[in-house]
C-alpha cells in the first residue's frame, strides 16, 4: 500500500492539527494523537459491536449480532479511525464550523490507515454517500463528497455523484436504532446517473459509521441499479456495541 501513503503524501500539509489547529508536524498534534485511535480490530467495522476475536486483514466478516449489514450488500467495509477524542473534535470542527479547508486534511487522515487491498482491488467508481439537501443549502459545502473527491484522485478512480440523492427530510441524529433502519431506507432514492454503475465495483464514502444504518439503505439502493458489487470506506466510526 505504500503507492497509496505516496499518494496521500500530496495532501499533507503539516501546520495545524486538523483537530485544535494548533501548531503540528504531522495531523494530529502530539496532545491530541494521545485522544486517537485507528478503529480497533475486535469490533465489527459494520455496526461496532465487540468480536470474539480480531479480524484477520482484508477479511470482511459481519458479526453475529450484525443486523444491519451483510455480506450480500457489502463484500468488505474499511473503518479508519475510532469516533473518539480528537478525531471526532476535527469531525465536528469541519462540519458544524463549515470548515471546508478540513476536507482535504480529513481525507488524509483516513489515508494514515486507508482499506487493505482486497477491499480497493478492482473498484471502479468512487460513490459518496449523498449530502441533505437542506444542509447542503445552508453550510455551502459537502465534507462527504470532498473527502471522496481526494480519495478517487488518490485511487485514480471516476467520482459519481448522480447515481444516488438524498430526498429532503429531518436529520436521523436523534432516532434509535431501529428508527434509523426505516428512516434511512426512505432517505435515498436513485439519481440521473443511476444508469453509469451498471455491473461496476463501487466503493461507497461517508464520514462516520454510527449504526450502520445508512452504509446499508446505500448499499440496498445501489443493488436496484445492478451494480456488480460494493465496498466502503469510512473515515471514523464507533466502536463496542
Amino acid at each position: 500500500m505504500w503507492w497509496l501513503a505516496h499518494r496521500f503524501g500530496r495532501f499533507l500539509v503539516p501546520l495545524r492539527c486538523v483537530a485544535c489547529d494548533g501548531r503540528a508536524e504531522s495531523l494530529l498534534c502530539e496532545f491530541c494523537s494521545l485522544s486517537s485511535g485507528f478503529y480497533p480490530d475486535n469490533s465489527c467495522p459494520g455496526c461496532g459491536s465487540p468480536l470474539s476475536s480480531a479480524r484477520k486483514e482484508g477479511l470482511w466478516r459481519p458479526c453475529s449480532r450484525c443486523d444491519v449489514l451483510k455480506r450480500q450488500s457489502y463484500c468488505g467495509v474499511h473503518v479508519s479511525w475510532e469516533y473518539r477524542g480528537a478525531i471526532s473534535d476535527a469531525l465536528k470542527s469541519a462540519k458544524l464550523g463549515s470548515r471546508m479547508d478540513k476536507a482535504s486534511t480529513l481525507a488524509a487522515l483516513g489515508g494514515m490507515n486507508p482499506p487493505p487491498s482486497k477491499i480497493l482491488l478492482g473498484v471502479d467508481v468512487v460513490v459518496p454517500v449523498p449530502p441533505s439537501p437542506d444542509r447542503l443549502r445552508s453550510v455551502g459545502f459537502d465534507l462527504v463528497t470532498e473527502m471522496a473527491a481526494v480519495w478517487a484522485r488518490c485511487l485514480e478512480r471516476p467520482l459519481e455523484l448522480r447515481a444516488l440523492r438524498r430526498r429532503k427530510g429531518p436529520s436521523q441524529t436523534r432516532l434509535s436504532p431501529s428508527e434509523r433502519r426505516v428512516r434511512a431506507m426512505e432517505n435515498f432514492e436513485p439519481g440521473s446517473g443511476r444508469n453509469r454503475l451498471k455491473g461496476k465495483k463501487v466503493l461507497v464514502v461517508d464520514d462516520i459509521r454510527t449504526t450502520g444504518s445508512t452504509l446499508n439503505a446505500v448499499a440496498k439502493h445501489l443493488r436496484t441499479l445492478d451494480v456488480g458489487s460494493c465496498a466502503a470506506w469510512v473515515l471514523c466510526g464507533r466502536s463496542g456495541g
